[in-house]
């Protein structure tokens, strides 16, 4: 079964039919809104179900497989992994800031 990939550099509501079969990398925090989800970290033992309510934080540099075991599974991507545009515009501004004399 082919499973699409989710961005999570987007703030974003993610639905999932029932079996249906989602890819996830880089740090996000995800809030099951609708249904049940399973989820697994690549490296990881242990599984996750998740119910409407509970949150998990994908850890930077993780990659997860996410399933859905409802008809009408939604998970709410409410922490979105900074994009390489925004890290590179906050790597920039630190900078000029302590070009300037100033903490950040």
């Amino acid at each position: 079964m082919d499973a699409r990939t989710i961005d999570p550099t987007h703030e974003r509501m993610v639905s999932l039919r029932n079996d249906e079969l989602a890819r996830m990398s880089g740090a996000a925090r995800l809030c099951v809104t609708r249904g049940l989800l399973w989820l697994t970290l690549d490296r990881q033992p242990d599984d996750h179900m998740l119910r409407p309510g509970d949150r998990f934080t994908l850890p930077r540099g993780a990659h997860a497989l996410l399933q859905g075991l409802a008809a009408d599974t939604r998970v709410l991507v409410v922490e979105p992994a900074p994009s390489a545009l925004q890290r590179a515009a906050r790597t920039l501004q630190v900078a000029m800031l302590r070009v300037a004399g100033a903490t950040p």
